[in-house]
């Protein structure tokens, strides 16, 4: 399980960039996540719950702009 974990949030990781990334970020990033130079993570931490994603919560307050989170 952890070696699937390992592989499916690196998947993750390049699939987000290939589609959200920018032009730049894709020729840089994409190569390296590909050839395995380059890992793909996550990190999650929140304060007062550190990793125990499902207890997060998120304020999005509205701003001109859009949204701040």
């Amino acid at each position: 399980m952890s070696l699937l974990s390992l592989v499916t949030v690196h998947a993750m990781v390049a699939q987000a960039i290939a589609q959200w990334g920018t032009a730049v970020q894709r020729e840089i990033w994409l190569p390296q996540l590909a050839s395995g130079k380059c890992l793909g993570a996550f990190a999650l931490t929140e304060p007062l719950i550190g990793c125990d994603a499902p207890h997060i919560q998120l304020e999005a307050p509205q701003d001109p702009g859009g949204f701040r989170l």
